[in-house]
């Protein structure tokens, strides 16, 4: 990936939180999902020096979007030419990313595929100089081969995994992809993804656990893979209520940092940051496990540092 004539490697988040801060840790891009505040966003970011993956959102077929529908597609269409014309001369560009998770399970709706062509085509005839990106939901099914044999006109496959997020460059590799791709979202396991306790709960990791599977994603799925990856996108830079209020929150509701943000700094920059979050080596309830709402109980931490003011 070429930015100015010189090599640029995407060390990103998907999130709005302090952009301020991500820029003083060695951050240097952000992916939105959706248009409605990019004039702003891309404002902010030139401001911090930093780059803006220009996200357009597009329907999904598992929320019942129908893409046979030819009053949706030109509605889709339309709001993609005046998305483009709008802010494609905007130096904090970086490059085009067509909707998310918008595939069927297997990937095999041909008519998705034909569309995101026809939409990358018409990105590329009003702005030659940003590459096209369409971002899947792993890469189950045919998702992969279907893409390369349907989407020439898209540049980039942006890739979002979470429990698999550290094998992605070695599955890309094995499904023939060829294409440069971007770990558009990465981060701890998703409740889909595990199984639920003794007490019918999905049990969240400890910062410090969930730390470590960034780590281990951009390890060998990004730095693992010059060359194929141009870089990566972490999820979610603020908060996100799912299932808790801190289960993909990289940062708490005060701005506070969580394990992640230092890991992510510290193999952006290579340099930990001073101060860094308190490892957390163990976590077990006292008593009984199972308890109503609202009841108060008491936890064994096992912990080593100091929390960051």
């Amino acid at each position: 990936l070429l930015r100015g004539n010189q090599s640029y490697f995407i060390k990103g988040v998907g999130g709005e939180a302090s952009w301020e801060m991500l820029a003083k840790l060695g951050g240097n891009s952000v992916r939105t999902w959706g248009h409605e505040k990019l004039s702003a966003q891309l404002d902010l970011a030139e401001k911090l020096g930093l780059t803006v993956t220009a996200g357009i959102w597009l329907g999904q077929v598992r929320q019942g979007f129908n893409w046979a529908d030819a009053k949706s597609l030109i509605k889709q269409r339309e709001t993609i030419r005046q998305t483009v014309l709008k802010h494609k001369d905007h130096p904090a560009l970086l490059f085009w990313s067509l909707g998310n998770e918008m595939e069927d399970a297997n990937g095999d709706n041909g008519a998705v595929w034909s569309e995101i062509n026809n939409l990358a085509r018409l990105v590329k005839s009003i702005d030659p100089n940003h590459p096209t990106m369409t971002v899947i939901a792993e890469m189950g099914g045919n998702k992969i081969q279907n893409i390369h044999a349907l989407c020439p006109d898209i540049d980039i496959i942006g890739i979002n995994s979470y429990a698999g997020a550290a094998t992605v460059g070695e599955r890309y590799q094995k499904l023939g992809g060829t294409k440069p791709y971007v770990l558009s979202e990465f981060g701890p396991p998703g409740i889909w993804e595990i199984k639920k306790d003794d007490a019918g709960a999905f049990r969240e990791p400890t910062s410090t656990a969930k730390a470590d599977f960034y780590r281990a994603a951009y390890s060998k799925s990004v730095l693992g893979q010059k060359g194929t990856c141009l870089g990566s996108y972490a999820f979610m830079w603020g908060q996100k209520q799912e299932v808790t209020a801190t289960w993909f929150s990289m940062l708490l509701k005060d701005g506070s940092r969580l394990a992640a943000v230092d890991t992510l700094s510290e193999l952006w920059t290579g340099k930990m940051v001073p101060n860094r979050c308190p490892t957390i080596e163990s976590m077990t309830l006292i008593g009984n496990p199972s308890n109503k709402p609202g009841t108060n109980i008491q936890i064994s931490l096992k912990k080593i540092g100091r929390a960051h003011v």
